[in-house]
């Protein structure tokens, strides 16, 4: 009964939203769910306007969670109309987003939900090569495996694009420094050669800022998201990777750096030495020693490296991890939602390896395995349900 009180209690504070009756403690507990999952948060925002009670005057959902969770009947009144009576299965609101659900009108004559409610015959795929290319003039350029291969030459560089990798080439000196922005997508990796010769390999959801041909007494790129980077030797000229939290100051060498959103930034040394700063504080590290970024203090620990940067070996490498910083890390590169049934199975633990080519299917097959968890896939949405 907790889940169907849970979520009977929502879908009365969504439509006390739609209302603008909400008291203070009741948006309290709206907006401590709405920042429990994503789902949550996209959910709200597709369906807290008035809009969208017009264009969805009636609907009749049927399902297994349905018939679980109940109905709940609503009202809602615009300033210009009354609206009909409007029955919502309460987790069929949720359906909505989870997608895969079928809707009838009262005439009972079927349709699919929008395409910006549902995406019905989305598949979770592995990701793939793509990104975009910011130029300094703003311009735009989609890279990637469908994308043409071609030339630019711009801001004292010649710039080779093909579906494997971005390729900087310097043409002549510049005095003064013209940026470009690479950025990666949910579901995306992409690598680039920038025009000094350090090679840098991009995960998903992530972005660097970088020269087109760098000038002055060092090399200095700004990212977000996760890179590995093999920089290429210049001892006049130290190459500095910026994250805004902290800099990590090389030579030449090869390492990971990781600054995700709600984690625990990091840097990781592959081979040679790397010196990272914060503050006042000044971390050396050597090859197979991790730096954990705290608030006020840096950690070093050692690390097996074939974990520690699995992505870069085409693999999943997970030890105790809770399940839900498993999850985040998957939903990143299969570009899907999570969606949990029950906030305590966040912090499940689990230990798993495999290929970052694996199918859903497989990823699915293999944490069951456990017997912890049972996982559905509904469109572009991941569910997790205790195993009962």
């Amino acid at each position: 009964m907790e889940d169907f009180i849970s979520y009977s209690k929502i879908a009365e504070l969504l439509t006390k939203a739609l209302r603008d009756e909400l008291t203070d403690e009741e948006r309290e507990v709206l907006e401590r769910w709405r920042h429990e999952a994503s789902v949550h948060e996209a959910f709200y925002r597709r369906v807290n306007t008035p809009e969208f009670l017009e264009e969805h005057p009636q609907h009749r959902f049927e399902g297994e969670i349905a018939e679980a969770w109940g109905r709940l009947y609503v009202r809602h009144r615009s300033r210009r109309r009354r609206l009909v009576a409007i029955r919502w299965s309460v987790a069929a609101m949720v359906a909505i987003v989870l997608g895969g659900v079928a809707l009838w009108q009262s005439g009972g004559e079927s349709r699919p939900l929008s395409q910006t409610l549902v995406q019905e015959h989305a598949v979770i795929e592995p990701g793939s090569r793509q990104a975009e290319l910011v130029l300094g003039n703003g311009r735009t350029v989609k890279l990637g495996e469908h994308a043409q291969p071609r030339l630019l030459e711009v801001d004292g560089a010649v710039i080779k694009m093909d579906e494997k990798r971005l390729e900087y080439r310097e043409e002549k000196e510049v005095d003064r420094l013209v940026f470009n922005t690479l950025r990666i997508p949910r579901g995306g990796e992409y690598s680039i050669l920038l025009s000094d010769g350090t090679k840098v390999f991009l995960n998903a959801e992530s972005e660097m800022n970088y020269p087109v041909v760098f000038a002055g007494g060092e090399r200095k790129v700004v990212l977000k998201g996760e890179a590995f980077f093999e920089v290429a030797e210049d001892k006049a000229r130290p190459f500095v990777v910026s994250t805004g939290d902290f800099d990590v100051r090389v030579t030449g060498t090869q390492f990971n750096v990781r600054v995700y959103p709600d984690e625990t930034p990091t840097a990781t040394l592959a081979e040679g030495s790397i010196r990272l700063l914060k503050g006042e504080h000044i971390t050396d590290l050597v090859p197979g020693e991790q730096a954990r970024v705290g608030a006020e203090s840096v950690e070093v620990r050692k690390v097996n490296l074939e974990e520690a940067i699995a992505w870069r070996h085409d693999a999943f490498s997970f030890k105790q991890v809770r399940l839900e910083d498993l999850l985040t890390e998957l939903a990143r590169w299969y570009d899907m939602e999570v969606f949990y049934q029950n906030t305590g199975l966040k912090d499940l633990h689990f230990t798993a390896w495999f290929k970052r080519s694996s199918s859903m299917k497989e990823v699915v097959r293999l944490l069951e395995r456990t017997q912890k968890v049972k996982l559905e896939v509904k469109g572009k949405t991941l569910i997790v349900k205790p195993n009962k």
